[in-house]
This record gives structure tokens, C-alpha cells and sequence, in this order.
């Protein structure tokens, strides 16, 4: 058995409301185990056997049958996880910064990390290490260009942000 976490985009913000205790009760109609989830934002973690891809069609099938919604889905191992923690250049001591962690489907084609380049998002930095791609604002992320709808866009590739203690906490609970 693997240890998964699903990340859901844009759950429970902007008008698409999914109940976490709901969303462990469908998943019980999979073939997972161990189903459990963190904070409202959409994080569902699980064991199960098989592929991330595969259970990312599958939990977003879910999510359409039982509660109406296009919601979509990232499935990443705990190992995973471990490695974007890892890989974090954003990392100090104390951490006196929060940084996101922006999860993607697929890792983007050269043209969008060429698009996203050439924008001027003035303090705000970022990063990408394959499928992940690492945000640090300098006035926090309320006030940025560099929203998770501008990163989509212009990488052409769907993901969802976590900040940095989210992330932790994920990897603590996979683990545990």
C-alpha cells in the first residue's frame, strides 16, 4: 500500500463548497483505506495500491458522481512530498519565511516557463523544480500578481498552492 494525499483546487474558497466529512464517506467507495482529511482547503489523505494518475481521474470521478462538482484533482505520494520539502529553495533557520508550494498535474512545456518568466512580479520569487513550483512573497500573497491563476495560464498547466506549514503537516500525517 501506498500513502497518497489528494489535493483539491479551489475547494471550500470562491463559492465551491465541499464537506471534508462528506468527501471521507464517499471515498469509502473506493478501494482506499486509511481515509482521513486536513483543515477545509481540500486535502484527503489515503492508502491504497495503484498509480497517483490513476487515482487522480478516479477521486475527481467521485467528486462529479456524488456532489456535482469539476473540481480539479493532484495526487502525490508521501514520498512526493518529502522530496518537494526537500527541495524547497526557499528553506532557512528559523524559517522566517512561509513559502507556497504549487502542486501541478504535469510538469510545463519550456514555452510556459518561458511565458512565466517574462512577467515582472516585482519582490515576489519563485521556482520550479518539476512538477513543483515554489512561491515566496515579499508582502504576502493577498496583495501579488503571482496568483495561482496567472501561474496556470501562462505554465499551461492546472496546480494548487499549500503554504509551507500545510505541507509539513501533510508529510507528518502521511507518515505517521
Amino acid at each position: 500500500m501506498t500513502r497518497f494525499v489528494a489535493l483539491l483546487r479551489a475547494v471550500n474558497v470562491g463559492g465551491t463548497v465541499l464537506k471534508m466529512d462528506a468527501l471521507r464517506s464517499a471515498m469509502q467507495t473506493l478501494a482506499v483505506s486509511e481515509v482521513t482529511t486536513y483543515i477545509q482547503s481540500g486535502n484527503v489523505l489515503f492508502s491504497a495500491e495503484g498509480r497517483a494518475t490513476d487515482w487522480q481521474d478516479q477521486i475527481g470521478q467521485l467528486i462529479r458522481a456524488h456532489f456535482g462538482l469539476d473540481v480539479t484533482v493532484m495526487v502525490v505520494t508521501a514520498a512526493e512530498v518529502a522530496d518537494a520539502l526537500a527541495a524547497n529553495p526557499y528553506r532557512t533557520e528559523p524559517d522566517d519565511v512561509n513559502p507556497y508550494f504549487g502542486f501541478l498535474l504535469t510538469a510545463p512545456e519550456e514555452s510556459g516557463i518561458e511565458a512565466l518568466a517574462e512577467i515582472d512580479f516585482g519582490r515576489d520569487e519563485y521556482a520550479l523544480r518539476g512538477r513543483v513550483i515554489y512561491v515566496c512573497y515579499a508582502e504576502g500573497a493577498g496583495s501579488t500578481k503571482l496568483t495561482n491563476a496567472v501561474i496556470e495560464r501562462k505554465l499551461g498547466v492546472r496546480g494548487t498552492m499549500r503554504n509551507q506549514k500545510t505541507v509539513r503537516r501533510l508529510l507528518e500525517l502521511l507518515e505517521a
